[in-house]
């Protein structure tokens, strides 16, 4: 099985902060499909994800390529940083101080 980008990140994150989880899965041979549907859960955030910061943030006329291309990059990390609050799993005391209201 070939992961996508976002798999990937949601594997590496899942088998650092939450490792028990990781090897239940992987101990019950659930792993690969697990992480496959999760996978093709976020190919499909991530053009939903897209499409609403291009809502949200349209690109103005009269801009010069130099100025598009920095808006686009500026939408694009827009949009990576709210797929990567779905995509990255928590540690367990970080998801634990989140529950309880917990802030710096």
């Amino acid at each position: 099985m070939t992961l996508g980008r976002w798999g990937r990140l949601h594997e590496e994150s899942l088998r650092e902060n939450q490792p028990e989880t990781y090897r239940r899965l992987q101990a019950s041979g659930e792993l690969d499909d697990y992480l496959g549907e999760r996978d093709q859960e976020f190919a499909q955030m991530w053009i939903q994800v897209q499409s609403q910061v291009n809502q949200e943030y349209p690109l103005p006329k009269g801009l010069t390529y130099e100025e598009r291309l920095g808006r686009m990059e500026s939408r694009a990390a827009i949009a990576r940083e709210l797929m990567y609050e779905e995509v990255l799993v928590p540690d367990p005391e970080t998801e634990r101080a989140m529950r309880d209201g917990y802030t710096d």
